[in-house]
């Protein structure tokens, strides 16, 4: 008899009434031969998301949500539900963003079970404004731009794709020590999936927009919101050096991400360029020091990111 797999769908959300209808319904309305396990955690919302939610709760048995009293936080939420998770394979989607295509799930289940040696498969994304907009040039963080993602591209500084996409195995089911120093790792979310990820196996990235990021720089709960106007390169370099510890567990050896850290300190140098500011420059030079980058080595790295933008300008010219 053919084996019916289990696919667990995780959905933090926190006063997001305006948006959370949409989400749950894109992911309720998801077609295939496969079982949906959806796994709520709603975060302590001050407005009604709490009772849409349980509206559509009540509805749909495949439904489970976890109703926090007191804000908990987006880490503390998704790794209280991830926990909770019984599928073979996992897909996550904040309570903000949305699904576009009814065969998503589908499809990436397809691909993985024909591809032993692909951890994941994403696809491209559409961003849109609070009222589903598509926005063009808004840029939120590098994304690998071809079709294949290994773990080469991860120690570049590049994603695989938004998190609303991905699709990929539960290695946490049977592995408890795993988790427990995934969720140890105090980096954010999309990078240590990525790192994770792609070390286990290749990525697939699918050229079709299967989901919606939903830029939203209002609500104080939302990331792009929270960190929109800082000067965020410490904290980068923090995840990045989160992220060597957890990899160097994983696999037993002394990873250091080089060009990671590089990225991150031209990142700093831009910051100064667009806003010259003491503050910037004390964020450029702390940087410098605990990332171990020389000068010299910067400076080529400048030197030839100028070159190549000067390049891909004529070919487009």
């Amino acid at each position: 008899m053919k084996k019916k797999y289990k696919i667990s769908v995780l959905v933090i959300t926190c006063n997001h009434s305006k948006y959370i209808a949409k989400a749950l319904n894109s992911i309720l309305e998801q077609k295939g031969d496969f079982e949906l396990e959806l796994l709520v955690g709603v975060d302590a919302s001050i407005d009604d998301t709490a009772e849409q939610v349980r509206e559509l709760e009540e509805s749909n048995s495949n439904m489970r949500v976890f109703y926090h009293d007191d804000n908990v936080g987006m880490v503390s939420n998704i790794n209280f539900i991830r926990r909770e998770a019984t599928g073979d394979f996992l897909a996550i989607l904040e309570g903000d963003d949305f699904w576009n295509d009814q065969f998503k799930l589908k499809e990436q289940l397809s691909f993985l079970l024909e591809n032993d040696d692909y951890s994941c498969i994403c696809s491209k994304f559409n961003i849109v404004d609070i009222d589903e907009r598509p926005l063009k040039e808004v840029k939120i963080l590098r994304y690998f731009e071809g079709d294949v993602y290994a773990f080469e591209d991860y120690q570049r500084g590049y994603l695989p794709s938004h998190t609303s996409t991905l699709f990929y195995r539960n290695y946490f089911l049977d592995n408890k020590e795993l988790l427990d120093k995934f969720e140890k790792c105090d980096s954010i979310g999309d990078k240590k999936i990525a790192m994770l990820l792609s070390y286990l196996g290749k990525i697939k990235i699918l050229d079709e927009l299967l989901t919606s990021y939903r830029y939203v720089t209002s609500n104080s709960q939302n990331w792009t919101a929270r960190t929109k106007e800082k000067n965020m390169c410490l904290h980068y370099l923090d995840w990045i050096f989160e992220c060597e510890r957890l990899l160097s567990e994983v696999s037993g050896d002394e990873i250091i991400e080089k060009d990671n850290r590089l990225f991150v300190c031209y990142f700093a140098l831009v910051k100064i360029i667009k806003g010259p500011s003491a503050s910037n420059i004390r964020v450029f030079l702390t940087v410098i020091n605990k990332s171990n980058t020389s000068l010299f080595k910067l400076f080529k790295y400048v030197t030839i990111k100028i070159i190549s933008k000067f390049i891909r300008k004529n070919k487009r010219g």
